[in-house]
């Protein structure tokens, strides 16, 4: 760019001639711009973004033409590039280059998942309480992929119904109440992974 401008030339005898060179600028501000695509939502424009570990990304440009991507741990792939799931080791500086020779940067932070170390089972809520149709539920949203034991008990202790969840069970459990008379009743609830345990009373209207 810097020697664009008039060449003079000048002959022996002196005469002149005069020359005018334009440069344009190979890659101009906007003309090679980055895009990513997280969780089916498009976006560009920045420098950098912040994920949430297990998000699905795709990295491409806006514009036409070939490119390469250069990633964190140093290997370069020819984009768009997918990733199904993005881990904590993927995050870092992803360099976009251009068969051109254009290049761009996106930084890519990943926030870890949150993890539930302290649930307990007397988290879980049980409702409707009173219980007005014969159905109860149990929300076993934070204990999705654990063996849960249901027991429920008259107040002599009878065992009136007894349930093993698998662990493939739904986030909301429904229990089948209408054989049982109005009154109170006990729910034990028993994680087999630990054998934490709850008991939680409930009451039946007629």
């Amino acid at each position: 760019l810097e020697q664009a401008g008039e060449y003079t030339f000048t002959s022996d005898l002196g005469c002149t001639a005069t020359i005018a060179i334009t440069v344009e600028e190979l890659c101009p501000v906007g003309s090679f711009v980055p895009e990513y695509t997280v969780n089916g939502t498009l976006g560009s424009g920045s420098g950098s973004i912040t994920l949430d570990e297990g998000s699905e990304v795709l990295l491409d440009i806006q514009q036409d033409g070939g490119f390469s991507i250069t990633l964190p741990d140093g290997s370069t792939v020819q984009g768009p590039l997918a990733i199904n799931a993005i881990t904590l080791e993927q995050a870092g500086e992803y360099t976009f280059t251009s068969d051109l020779g254009c290049t761009a940067t996106l930084a890519i932070t990943v926030s870890a998942l949150t993890i539930l170390t302290n649930k307990k089972i007397n988290d879980v809520t049980v409702f409707p309480n009173p219980i007005t149709n014969g159905k109860v539920y149990l929300d076993l949203t934070n204990f999705m992929g654990e063996q849960i034991e249901v027991n429920i008990h008259d107040i002599y202790g009878k065992l009136i119904l007894s349930r093993n969840l698998t662990p493939d069970h739904n986030e909301i459990e429904e229990l089948q109440l209408y054989q049982l008379s109005g009154g109170l009743y006990f729910i034990t609830l028993i994680r087999t992974k630990n054998n934490d345990s709850t008991l939680i009373k409930v009451i039946k209207l007629n």
